[in-house]
């Protein structure tokens, strides 16, 4: 009897050493420097762009922070486009446009996302807001838009690594508002308006507080959108994507 016992034993334990054989086999193998076991094989992979951009092609997509854009009052994203000169403009899906142009302009061609109306402002995100050499040249561009187009055009910027926080308003082209932070103010043009008013927006550099990006997205709030609440929308198309010129 005993001898049959120590056979199935036997038999158990080989069996159970097979298949801890086989699991290891298939397991990832190790980084090795000598004999020390260090890391496991990386098997995480970033999943596909095409999954990164899935979703309701026409539903709006929540942006803002380290992000540029402009908020346009117009129902016309074709004519958004050709006064600001966006070269190469294709339809795309929300998800994909805002991906894309999110983080405002590279080393290369910057890309664009111009959105469907939504309640009455077109968006264009990742358009230059850049005041910090550039004052004359971006205020005469925010002003030949909004004359071309007979209609308002806002400027929003943020990017909280170098603190530089800004927004701008022209109507019919005239800069009604301007301003930009970087450590100290850059631009400061027109009288703040009620927005910045009634948020308590410090305008200046003190000791207990400075403008920050949270500012840029309440005053985008009073002024036009609040681009961290698109998402609350209802689906209202798909928008384009181009090359800022």
């Amino acid at each position: 009897m005993l001898p049959e016992f120590l056979l199935v034993l036997t038999l158990v334990v080989l069996a159970t050493g097979v298949r801890w054989l086989l699991r290891r086999r298939d397991a990832a193998p190790l980084y090795r420097v000598g004999d020390t076991p260090l890391v496991p094989t990386p098997t995480w992979r970033p999943a596909p762009l095409k999954e990164r951009w899935a979703g309701d092609p026409e539903q709006p997509v929540s942006f803002g922070y380290k992000c540029s854009w402009w908020a346009i009052r117009s129902e016309s994203p074709a004519r958004v486009i050709e006064a600001l000169g966006l070269r190469e403009a294709r339809p795309v899906a929300w998800p994909e446009g805002v991906d894309r142009a999110h983080g405002g302009r590279g080393d290369g061609p910057a890309e664009v996302f111009v959105s469907p109306p939504i309640d009455g402002w077109v968006l264009v995100v990742g358009a230059p807001a850049d005041f910090e050499e550039a004052i004359e040249e971006r205020l005469g561009e925010l002003a030949r838009v909004s004359a071309a187009l007979d209609t308002v055009v806002q400027v929003f910027g943020t990017h909280r690594v170098v603190e530089y926080h800004a927004w701008a308003w022209a109507d019919r082209g005239t800069i009604v508002r301007a301003f930009a932070f970087e450590g100290d103010v850059l631009v400061s043009r027109g009288a703040p308006t009620a927005t910045e008013v009634d948020l308590e927006v410090p305008l200046e550099l003190t000791e207990e507080d400075a403008p920050g990006e949270d500012h840029v997205m309440a005053v985008a709030g009073g002024w036009s959108l609040d681009p961290q609440t698109l998402d609350e929308h209802a689906p209202v198309g798909r928008g384009w994507i181009g090359t800022w010129p």
